[in-house]
Parts: C-alpha cells; structure tokens; sequence
C-alpha cells in the first residue's frame, strides 16, 4: 500500500504534508482496512528521495551510451514567489526514435542571476555527465539565460580547446 500511496502522492503532484491529514488517513484505511498503518510525510520522503537516486542513476548510466543530446531549461517563480529551474534532455535511439528525460527540477534560493543559472546548469551537465555532449540548449529569450548560455559557450569552448591541444601534444 505504501507504493499506491507514493506513487499516488507523485503522480497528483501533492505535498507529502497529505499523509498526516486526517482525513486522508481515515480515506486510506476505508480503502485498505482498519489494521493499515498509514506512514507520516517523513517516510513518503525518505522514500521518494531514494527513488529519486536510483533513477538519477538510471539516466545517467543511459546518458553515457549517447554521443550528442540537446537540452531544454526554464526557470520560473510560483504564485508564492518561490523560484525554480528545470531542464530536460533529450536525443535519438538507435531507431531514430527521440527519447527525453528530466535532468532536475531545482528551487532557486536568492537572485536568479545568469551566474546562478549557468552554474546550476554546469552542474546538471557534469552530474550526468554530459557537459562535452550537448549539441543544443532550448530556453526563452530571458537576458539571464541568453548571457548564461553565452558565457557557458565560452567556457565549454576553451575547455574543448586546451583538451585538443593536450590530444595533438601526445
């Protein structure tokens, strides 16, 4: 029950704080029965949490079989004026069939700066590893994320270059 209960809280995109509400707990065990121990909000996360790594892993593992993928990233504030970044991947199989995944889903705490945005972005690239392997990066017209993927460039640029000249060296 634990699972339906995950990968309902998941799915409906609701806060783990549901569990511990009473009327969801006397739903649940209307549901499953009265011997039911409905887990608190502490658990669901540890839970999540976990799922979370392994399927980090999963795409990461995925991601190192493919040469060339092509990101896209936003950056948005809630009705609440908290503020997030999200980026997804996407490439080809070896059918031609286009296959996307979600690198991260992350809260923006302070400023949402071209610095912050390019450095939480380096960072995704190199968790997945894929930093020498995006051919495209798809965002809205936003100066911080224009000047981000500028100064990125740059620096993925010279990166390529000193390791080219380390290649032609030996």
């Amino acid at each position: 029950m634990e699972i339906v209960i995950q990968e309902y809280l998941i799915v409906s995109r609701l806060s783990f704080i549901h569990v511990g509400s009473e009327c969801f707990v006397t739903y649940t065990k209307k549901l499953a029965g009265e011997n039911l121990i409905v887990r608190g909000r502490t658990f669901f996360t540890k839970k999540v949490e976990q799922l979370y790594e392994v399927r980090s892993k999963q795409l990461a593992d995925l991601l190192d079989k493919i040469d060339f993928v092509a990101t896209t990233a936003d950056a948005w504030s809630s009705p609440h004026r908290k503020k997030f970044i999200g980026e997804t991947v996407h490439w080809f199989n070896e059918k031609n069939k286009r296959i996307s995944g979600c690198l991260t889903i992350k809260r923006i705490i302070g400023s949402t700066t071209y610095l912050v945005i390019g450095r939480l972005l380096e960072k995704n690239h190199n968790d997945f590893n894929i930093s020498g392997k995006v051919s495209m990066m798809t965002t809205d017209n936003g100066s911080h994320f224009l000047k981000s993927a500028r100064e990125f460039n740059k620096h993925s640029v010279a990166q390529r270059t000193i390791l080219q000249m380390q290649i032609d060296q030996d």
